[in-house]
């Protein structure tokens, strides 16, 4: 009797659960900025969600981990991304000006981009910055 509970326990316990699959559609390294595009997909149900997930290693530890990260659940947060990170091009050259859009930053002293999640940070240059614009362009979020 102990076993016929238990594996109806078991049955009934499953299925409260939703299943989810997870792929990765395609994935862009700049720098220290890994970045990943997701589908997700509920198998009961069969809808998908896309998302991108950029993380980096905090640059203020080399012996611990500490991940920072940001991400983008829609087409139109994707593009908001690509056109902050546009702006952030045009200062990178300019060495007596600083500017900052949301989590990211360019300081007069630097040629590079600051990447910042609470008080995490880490730095990409120029030509990681733009590749990761034209990856951002080719991004799937199923739209």
């Amino acid at each position: 009797m102990k076993n016929i509970l238990f594996i109806l326990l078991c049955v009934f316990s499953t299925s409260l659960f939703s299943q989810t699959s997870k792929k990765t559609i395609s994935e862009k390294k700049c720098g220290l900025l890994t970045c990943k595009n997701f589908s997700e997909t509920n198998v009961e149900t069969d809808e998908t969600s896309y998302y991108v997930y950029c993380s980096f290693q905090n640059t203020d530890y080399q012996h611990i981990v500490d991940i920072g990260s940001f991400m983008m659940f829609s087409q139109s947060s994707v593009d908001e991304k690509i056109e902050q990170l546009e702006n952030c091009v045009k200062y990178m050259d300019n060495k007596s000006d600083s500017f900052s859009y949301d989590d990211f930053r360019i300081y007069d002293f630097s040629k590079n981009m600051y990447i910042y999640d609470d008080d995490k940070s880490t730095w990409i240059n120029k030509k990681n910055v733009i590749k990761l614009i034209e990856w951002l362009k080719l991004v799937d979020m199923g739209e």
